[in-house]
This record gives C-alpha cells, sequence and structure tokens, in this order.
C-alpha cells in the first residue's frame, strides 16, 4: 500500500490581507512579512511532489514557485 500525503498550503501574506480586505481576483503581489513566510517554509522544497496545483495569482505563484 502507497501512503500518499496532501498538503495545503496558503500563500504568504499581501499588504491587503492585513489590512483585511477582500481580494477575490485582485491580483497583489507578496509584501516583506509575505516572503519571510515563504523563506520560513523553504523546507517544503526538499519534498518531491507529484503535482504542484495553484492559481495563476501572483501570491499563489510567489509562494509556489519563490
Amino acid at each position: 500500500m502507497i501512503m500518499q500525503r496532501l498538503y495545503l498550503v496558503r500563500h504568504g501574506a499581501t499588504d491587503w490581507n492585513v489590512e483585511r480586505r477582500y481580494m477575490g481576483q485582485a491580483d497583489i503581489a507578496l509584501n516583506a512579512l509575505g516572503w519571510q513566510q515563504v523563506q520560513a517554509a523553504r523546507y517544503l522544497a526538499s519534498i518531491e511532489f507529484a503535482a504542484v496545483h495553484t492559481s495563476d495569482l501572483q501570491p499563489a505563484q510567489q509562494t509556489a514557485y519563490p
């Protein structure tokens, strides 16, 4: 039996997240805190993922592919 894992990762912070603004489909880049969060999660790069699925918006792309 092969064990599979599902990782759910939220994108790093944006200025709109900090301001608690609704983003919808607004394409707001990560802020300094968001980039720190991405760096703190760098250990995920050592995992061999079968696939990565993400939104095409900046925060998700910048988090998935720093």
